[in-house]
């Protein structure tokens, strides 16, 4: 794992590895390193390259490249279809992020999703597995465990643990007054559960 990778000496480097097969990134949003198509075109058109990605931003100019790799999967961190990912994902759109999903999917690289179950979503996963049944692709599940009032074993249709519910309130709160927004509008069975209105 390398932090703060890029500079044009470390992406020779690290792109000259003799036994380089893999590459992963993740983030943060990969797609805003700067020297990232410059990366991709130092890289062996048989190694393998892995994207984790909010979908949020997608470079036709990278893109292009990317498509010259052999075997390329983007796994897509979407949470929720609609107004539930506008929510979970606050200052993303939905309709930017799926148009930016059919993009790499119609490219023909292997697509996947990975959502982090959590509180947030947990009664909308079924709407969000069967939306991957119907794209076609693979979903991988993530558990969040912290923040402790977002982890669903402290839902308070799993759990009493009064501390938790308090914390995802009062965190809501000062979320929702931030952003302008109430989670009734775009979560209404959460915020139901938590007696938000």
């Amino acid at each position: 794992v390398v932090h703060n990778w890029y500079d044009d000496k470390t992406a020779l480097e690290l792109a000259s590895i003799p036994t380089l097969k893999e590459v992963y990134l993740t983030g943060g949003e990969p797609m805003m390193v700067k020297g990232l198509l410059k990366f991709i075109q130092l890289l062996d058109k048989n190694v393998s390259l892995r994207f984790n990605t909010n979908g949020t931003i997608l470079n036709p100019t990278l893109l292009e490249e990317i498509k010259k790799l052999k075997n390329v999967n983007m796994c897509f961190s979407i949470d929720g279809v609609g107004k539930i990912n506008d929510y979970i994902r606050w200052g993303s759109r939905w309709d930017d992020i799926y148009r930016n999903f059919k993009i790499c999917k119609d490219a023909g690289f292997d697509v996947s999703i990975g959502p982090t179950v959590q509180i947030l979503n947990e009664l909308y996963m079924p709407e969000l597995r069967q939306w991957a049944s119907d794209e076609g692709v693979a979903i991988f599940e993530n558990i969040l465990s912290s923040p402790n009032y977002y982890s669903i074993k402290n839902a308070p249709w799993r759990s009493n643990n009064k501390r938790a519910h308090n914390d995802f309130i009062k965190y809501t709160n000062i979320l929702d007054n931030k952003r302008n927004c109430s989670i009734a509008d775009y979560l209404p069975e959460v915020a139901n559960a938590y007696g938000i209105s």
